[in-house]
């Protein structure tokens, strides 16, 4: 886990902004090996307990987004990766609102 990262999370333990909040985590990346920074994953997952939140887990997502498609503009531009990250966040959604 990046040190700045971990400092983040150190901050909202401290406060305790997450207790009792739910919560979930989007891995974007280009890897294509479908256990990638699992071990990130598991950390994160950890911490996350300590702090009382609350993790929606059907919205913790790896999307690979490979190079190919990210625009000049630095955006997805690949309307499947975006539908993927759409559904993501929706499934957040649901699960604050229940």
């Amino acid at each position: 886990m990046p040190g700045s990262f971990k400092n983040l999370l150190d901050w909202t333990v401290g406060g305790g902004e997450t207790y009792g909040k739910p919560v979930a985590w989007i891995n974007a990346s280009s890897r294509p090996h479908p256990y990638a920074a699992s071990g990130a994953h598991q950390a994160l997952r950890t911490v996350l307990g300590y702090t009382g939140a609350h993790i929606a887990e059907t919205a913790c997502v790896r999307i690979q987004v490979p190079q190919s498609a990210i625009g000049a503009d630095r955006l997805i531009t690949d309307a499947a990766i975006r539908n993927q990250i759409a559904t993501a966040l929706k499934t957040l959604t649901d699960y604050a609102s229940s």
